[in-house]
This record gives structure tokens, sequence and C-alpha cells, in this order.
């Protein structure tokens, strides 16, 4: 049977679409975001841990953040070696 982490990474990978993975300390974070437009999902798989945000709960602060993160994947490759442990 499979966890809730799997469950719920599931759901996001039926409902959403996948923007890309930017490299954090830690290792890789991918980014979603709902088919939509109205939800961005950050999910570690290696922590199994999820961070979401709605549009509606902060109109400015998500399409900063979904412009933010979207360059974030774009330059991921020129981030130090440092911080990048992908």
């Amino acid at each position: 049977m499979a966890n809730e982490f799997d469950q719920a990474y599931g759901f996001i990978i039926k409902s959403c679409n996948y923007l890309g993975t930017m490299c954090s300390v830690k290792g890789e974070i991918e980014v979603w975001e709902k088919k939509e437009k109205d939800r961005i999902f950050l999910v570690d798989k290696s922590t199994e841990r999820f961070l979401s945000r709605r549009r509606q709960d902060d109109p400015e602060w998500y399409e900063n953040s979904k412009v933010m993160l979207t360059s974030l994947i774009e330059h991921n490759c020129s981030l130090p070696p440092l911080l990048c442990m992908c």
C-alpha cells in the first residue's frame, strides 16, 4: 500500500503541469502548477515534503514567486557548485 506522500505525489502528477526542477542545498526540488493555474507545489522527494500556495491567498506573491521559480529553473546550471548538491 502506498504511503501518504506517494498518494499525494500521484495526485500532483495527475492534476498539475511540471514546471521543472531546481537545486537546493539538500538536493532537488520539483516545481508543479495546477492545470487551473491557481496553486504552486514545491516537492522535495528526498525528504517526502510538500509546500504549496494558492493564488487566492496572495495573488501578488503567487505571480512574483512563479516568475522567480521559473528563473531559478532556467538558470539552474549557473548556480555555484557549493550551493547545488544535485
